[in-house]
């Protein structure tokens, strides 16, 4: 049941990426409050590495981390 003076804000929690995904900017846009969540264990994937068009086709950008 809705309580009417109840008030309702919306977070979104993201880990920084090299090139962030496009529809994080709809998120930060439609958030109250926006977190960078920096301090957790990291897997190697799309937070390090992208997909890039060239005129040779479609390549992997990797960042090298430590």
């Amino acid at each position: 049941m809705p309580v009417a003076n109840q008030i309702s804000n919306k977070v979104v929690i993201s880990q920084p990426m090299y090139f962030p995904w496009i529809g994080i900017l709809e998120q930060i846009r439609l958030a109250d409050v926006f977190v960078f969540y920096d301090d957790v264990q990291f897997t190697k994937g799309f937070f390090n590495r992208v997909q890039i068009k060239t005129i040779n086709g479609i390549r992997w950008m990797t960042i090298p981390l430590r």
